[in-house]
């Protein structure tokens, strides 16, 4: 569920048999000490709502909005217990206890702790949740002798995070790029022919082409909007 935008309307048969189900089998499958809630609305209604009586115990990332003088009068109000309040604290104080028995030191430096197995643990890991497109007994018409087109200049970036609470820095990164031209055998390229130079950010190409070799000849190139002075750039695809 995208964090920041409401999701409406929904049915509760395609937000439990399509929804939320990577979120029950994580659960079930994974047995996972403590998850985190979103910020968005499913059918009119933050996910986070009545957080007290539905199990939330920790408001983060601090300082906390609705856990300190607001959460004292909802138990003077009653409208949260006492025994309520009794549960969320209890279950970080268990948390804690578990964490306890890990040998790590309260306020300890943070570590780098690269090792082979994890290596081999986390490749595994991120080519089985692979779920696109795969080409299972050469179905598809798909040959190493043909070329490959990388479209888009997002192919160039190793995005490994989205930030926040999931930002990290990963010991090394393959963007999409690098790891398609490392399987491909055969180099292509993009030609571009433009009227401004590359200092203009939002230059528009008139016209552009794959090459197999950078053998080009433009004497008799012509282009109706061509200016006198015009730029070529050329650049590897795979």
């Amino acid at each position: 569920m995208i964090q920041f935008y409401p999701m409406n309307p929904l049915s509760d048969r395609a937000m439990r048999e399509i929804y939320l189900m990577p979120f029950m089998l994580a659960i079930s499958i994974g047995n996972p000490r403590a998850i985190m809630t979103a910020y968005n609305k499913v059918n009119g209604t933050h996910v986070s709502e009545s957080s007290i009586h539905a199990g939330l115990d920790l408001e983060m990332p601090g300082p906390i909005r609705w856990r300190g003088q607001v959460l004292s009068h909802a138990v003077m109000s009653n409208k949260v217990s006492e025994q309520q309040l009794d549960d969320r604290v209890r279950n970080v104080l268990n948390l804690i206890n578990y964490s306890l028995a890990s040998g790590v030191p309260e306020n300890a430096p943070e570590k780098r702790l690269n090792r082979r197995e994890d290596q081999a643990l986390l490749r595994r890991a991120a080519s089985e949740s692979i779920v696109l497109l795969k080409n299972d007994d050469n179905v598809l018409s798909f040959t190493k002798s043909k070329t490959t087109a990388v479209i888009g200049p997002n192919a160039k970036i190793a995005r490994y995070g989205v930030g926040g609470s999931a930002s990290l820095l990963p010991y090394y990164s393959v963007s999409p790029y690098d790891g398609i031209v490392n399987q491909c055998e055969k180099v292509v390229f993009s030609w571009r022919a433009y009227n401004e130079p590359a200092s203009v950010k939002d230059r528009v190409p008139l016209d552009e082409r794959v090459l197999v070799d950078l053998n080009c000849f433009f004497l008799d190139y012509e282009h109706p909007d061509l200016a006198p002075v015009w730029y070529s750039p050329t650049t590897k695809l795979g």
